[in-house]
């Protein structure tokens, strides 16, 4: 599995669901906010929380419909995007 080690850390994972450690300078809450939205942007993700205190992010996905790859290719996208500052 391509895991994008600047960015974040797959801290665990069960088919259908991931928990990840964005490695980003602290952020708000407002910040987190658009990072879900973001996140959620993928219609094969069915649930994303960002907690902006911890940096954790859970994702919730079909694995019947998208492997973990696929998933983790979204979120890097994401991140290589002008996340904005707070």
């Amino acid at each position: 599995m391509k895991i994008d080690s600047e960015r974040f850390l797959l801290c665990h994972s069960v088919p259908g669901r991931m928990r990840l450690k964005l490695l980003l300078p602290r952020f708000s809450r407002e910040v987190a906010q658009a990072l879900e939205h973001r996140i959620g942007s993928c219609e094969r993700i069915r649930g994303v929380e960002v907690r902006h205190r911890t940096g954790s992010v859970i994702l919730h996905y079909d694995s019947n419909k998208v492997g973990p790859e696929e998933v983790l290719d979204h979120l890097a996208k994401v991140l290589q995007e002008k996340i904005p500052q707070g």
